[in-house]
């Protein structure tokens, strides 16, 4: 159940920031949306792991690396 639960954050940090970027109420480059994506991810890849789906972690693992380097490159710009 508990592993149910951090799946549904994730997925749910996830919708929100592809919702709020489509509709206009947050931008792709704002760390916001990165943020949401990343901690989104990484929720998904413990539920991933969990379940055991190779397929799913390397997904959610790819969407996390991007989030972050796109994280990293906000920071350094400070």
């Amino acid at each position: 159940m508990t592993y149910t639960i951090i799946g549904i954050i994730g997925l749910f940090l996830i919708l929100t920031a592809f919702f709020l970027e489509n509709s206009g109420r947050l931008n792709r480059k704002d760390i916001k949306y990165d943020s949401l994506n990343l901690i989104g991810a990484t929720f998904l890849i413990i539920y991933a792991i969990n379940l055991k789906s190779t397929i799913f972690i390397i997904l959610n693992g790819a969407w996390l690396l991007i989030s972050l380097k796109d994280i990293i490159k906000w920071v350094i710009k400070r």
